[in-house]
């Protein structure tokens, strides 16, 4: 038996003995029979004349037996509070083991991160374009359709910074500058002047963009980005469609 069995048991043994002195001292006294048969030390029920042992009204028995039964109610909250410091004195469960460490990923090939960082610029220059044209496109389907490229590329990007952050890659803020020229040029346009500059670079951005995609799509084995490619490929194949 191991020391913590031991001390269990020990605890047991003191609680029984505890609440077998406990009960007989709030049981025992209060049942004194001929104070319960309702007879006194002077007068006592008559005997039996072969056992010559005292014969007992049997409506009296009934009392002793409620009686009794009361006196084992009133001790049962003692019971539990005793059962329940028992159960608080136990030696407790030993601690749990720590969980094991999460795995780190791996870090990006270089043709992935390559891939990671294009997609990241072609994300903020493309959010950015599309605000401008919100208040600066002539044509109504290209300010509604806007609206979507926000909210979608937004989506779009956020799943990369997540991806990135995985594999340990921290992915630029802002455009590049190349694009950030870009996007000057057609902050200073509106109008139809602003529609034909930004159907004309979307087109084309667009279509290498998607050369850029299929690529990673057909060679990473990375399964996250190959998802991520596809489904950006969907998105630019339906703006292409919209913006003529």
């Amino acid at each position: 038996m191991s020391p913590s069995d031991q001390y269990i048991a020990l605890n047991s043994r003191l609680v029984s003995s505890f609440l077998s002195k406990q009960t007989a001292s709030l049981i025992l006294p209060s049942l004194s029979l001929p104070s319960i048969m309702g007879f006194s030390k002077r007068r006592l029920p008559p005997k039996d004349s072969q056992t010559k042992r005292p014969v007992w009204p049997k409506e009296n028995l009934l009392i002793m037996l409620v009686l009794s039964r009361r006196k084992a109610l009133a001790c049962s909250p003692l019971l539990v509070t005793l059962f329940a410091l028992s159960a608080c004195i136990s030696p407790g469960q030993p601690p749990a083991p720590p969980l094991p460490a999460q795995e780190k990923a791996a870090p990006f090939t270089s043709a992935d991160a390559d891939f990671v960082q294009k997609l990241n610029d072609m994300d903020l220059t493309h959010i950015a374009l599309a605000n401008i044209a919100k208040t600066h496109a002539a044509r109504n389907d290209i300010a509604l359709l806007s609206t979507t490229i926000v909210k979608e590329l937004t989506e779009n990007h956020d799943t990369l910074t997540k991806l990135a952050t995985t594999h340990t890659l921290t992915l630029p803020a802002k455009p590049s500058a190349q694009s950030q020229k870009v996007i000057d040029q057609l902050q200073h346009l509106h109008g139809s002047a602003f529609d034909r500059s930004y159907t004309r670079y979307f087109t084309t951005s667009t279509t290498k963009m998607k050369s850029v995609l299929e690529a990673q799509i057909t060679t990473s084995k990375n399964t996250d980005l190959v998802k991520l490619a596809t489904d950006t490929k969907t998105k630019l194949t339906t703006y292409q469609s919209e913006i003529k």
